[in-house]
């Protein structure tokens, strides 16, 4: 932005600033004076004032929108309100001390998956399976009758293993199982995912996005239990996981490798298909949208040892302080998630429509929306400068 201009004692003068939209590219205007005794200068850019002595005042240069370029974790419509997110917990289970999360089946919604399942997570051991040992990561899954999907790390006579598991019938006749040899190390985050086709019985394991097993021959149903769903543990709170587990998702849709390979590593929004999805930043909150708040089991604990996360992208949400502390302005076009939109953090944003010049707007309720009365969250984000741009604002709290 220009300094205030002083000392004018020439008719016409030319100043030099920095336009932030041009990367520090200096840009030059020429200025006239309106009258000899006027301080006010006009521009030869716009006709519009661009300063006067010890003031600085609106014009179209200033009005450009600023852009930055992020990562959208959800697919967003331009002019959608979005959030930033970081991670910046995830929770540490220690075996030792039967810790596990957990959800009944009578308090869950969605996670009765039957038909095409992906199950991912982000998990970082600390110690390994023993011999013939199993270690849950995401399951809903007792280990007798009601049986329906497991992902897993095992010991098999020694070898180590990434294991899916998943049964027809909710017994061990109906069982499917595949896996996958490889020794993780300790204290190393790895992305794990696996999926099951039940409509051609595919079911493949990926580890940190890379498709590393296929089987041909898994089921091609699973059955609705009466299990929990659990992380860390089996229903019954044994098989425990020893080490930290992070942003674990629940699909009832196949995601194709490059969707998990794209998307492992950014916070993600509701999704059609995600059924469930703990960020377990600091939180046992659900963020797909379910409402499956997970329990706490034995005192597990939150660290701040995470996996490397890209900041990303969700839309803006007055619903609650968490979707709004962190808004930061308006997708500049519409995009899929895992794609590089620009956002206007600042200035003037065009193309909207319906607004009523004048008018103070607010995010609203409605995930993405804007609105001219306060929603759950009192934060202001614009003001209407014409019916189709909004000047960004942002403040919390605002009246």
């Amino acid at each position: 932005m220009p300094k205030p201009l002083t000392n004018i004692t020439k008719k016409d003068e030319e100043i030099q600033y920095k336009n932030p939209l041009q990367d520090g590219t200096p840009y030059t205007a020429g200025l006239t004076r309106i009258s000899a005794n006027s301080r006010a200068l006009f521009g030869d850019v716009s006709g519009t004032p661009i300063s006067q002595s010890n003031l600085l005042a609106s014009s179209s240069v200033y009005s450009t929108p600023i852009v930055r370029n992020f990562i959208s974790g959800v697919d967003l419509t331009i002019r959608d309100a979005v959030i930033m997110t970081r991670n910046t917990h995830c929770i540490d289970l220690e075996a030792g001390s039967s810790q596990y999360l957990s959800i009944g089946d009578g308090s869950q919604t969605g996670l009765d998956v039957t038909e095409d399942i992906t199950l991912e997570a982000q998990i970082n051991l600390e110690s390994q399976p023993g011999t013939n040992q199993e270690r849950t990561i995401v399951a809903k899954f007792d280990g007798s009758s009601q049986r329906a999907y497991d992902l897993s790390i095992a010991d098999n006579s020694g070898t180590k293993q990434i294991e899916l598991k998943t049964s027809s019938n909710g017994s061990g006749s109906g069982q499917s199982q595949i896996q996958y040899d490889v020794t993780l190390s300790l204290d190393t985050w790895y992305h794990v995912a696996a999926t099951l086709d039940t409509t051609l019985g595919i079911a493949r394991i990926y580890l940190d996005g890379e498709l590393v097993y296929t089987d041909v021959n898994a089921g091609t149903s699973i059955a609705n239990t009466s299990s929990n769903f659990t992380i860390g543990a089996l229903s019954a709170g044994n098989r425990l996981f020893d080490g930290r587990i992070d942003d674990v998702r629940v699909w009832d849709i196949k995601r194709t490798g490059s969707e998990i390979d794209k998307n492992k590593n950014i916070r993600i929004g509701a999704q059609t298909g995600l059924v469930g999805y703990w960020q377990l930043n600091n939180a046992l909150t659900d963020s797909s949208g379910n409402g499956n708040t997970l329990t706490n089991n034995n005192g597990a604990s939150f660290v701040t040892t995470v996996p490397i996360f890209s900041d990303s992208l969700i839309k803006a949400d007055a619903s609650t302080a968490a979707l709004s502390d962190t808004f930061i302005g308006f997708c500049a076009e519409t995009v899929l998630a895992g794609r590089n939109p620009n956002v206007f953090i600042g200035g003037v944003v065009p193309g909207f429509s319906g607004l009523s010049a004048g008018a103070r707007y607010y995010l609203s309720d409605t995930a993405g929306g804007i609105q001219t009365t306060a929603g759950t969250v009192n934060r202001r984000v614009g003001l209407a400068v014409s019916e189709t741009e909004l000047l960004i604002v942002n403040i919390i709290n605002a009246t």
